[in-house]
């Protein structure tokens, strides 16, 4: 279930909208300018936020500028009548998602709406196995020797030089040396 904020100053389309993606088992809150709509944002926390490109005071750009400065994580799709080329690539790169050219079906908003919970779904799946990986089991050991250990492998992971781990089957070479990975700024390279 997400939460969806969606901005439009057309009465109808916020509340087809909203009753759409509520019967998809979504909570949805709208709003009918920027202003309100990044109150809401103050307010709560959303994951998919549907808005106009063309509304009175701030548009939907700046309102787009303005999601990705204080919710970077949140997924903006952009909707418009008004459609232009130009227009769509200044959102994508601005950050928007997706750009919607009214009138659109809600089939179409029902496909999107799933493909940006998988994204996000694989984004946190991604995250969290990225911090597991980021914390090597070597850092609970209490043993004085295995701390003066993990303190020369940090000392060498700073350094660029080759690290040979010598021992016996069993003992850990292959856990310290993946710490010593994690923690060298060859990071991102293959280990």
């Amino acid at each position: 279930m997400a939460s969806i904020l969606i901005v439009d100053d057309e009465k109808n389309i916020r509340s087809h909208l909203t009753t759409y993606v509520r019967g998809l088992g979504h909570t949805a809150e709208a709003t009918a300018d920027a202003p309100a709509a990044l109150a809401a944002l103050g307010r709560s926390e959303f994951d998919v936020v549907f808005s106009d490109v063309r509304m009175a005071g701030m548009d939907g750009l700046a309102l787009l500028h303005e999601i990705r400065r204080r919710r970077p994580e949140a997924v903006v799709v952009l909707m418009t009548a008004y459609a232009t080329v130009a227009q769509a690539v200044e959102a994508m790169r601005a950050g928007a998602y997706d750009y919607l050219v009214k009138p659109f079906s809600l089939e179409q908003v029902g496909l999107l709406l799933a493909r940006v919970l998988e994204v996000q779904t694989l984004k946190r799946e991604n995250r969290t196995l990225r911090r597991a990986l980021d914390e090597p089991v070597l850092l609970d050991s209490a043993s004085p020797l295995m701390q003066r250990a993990l303190e020369t492998a940090r000392q060498a992971a700073g350094s660029d030089v080759t690290v040979l781990l010598t021992g016996e089957s069993g003992t850990g070479k292959n856990v310290l040396a993946s710490a010593i990975h994690a923690w060298s700024p060859r990071q991102q390279g293959a280990f």
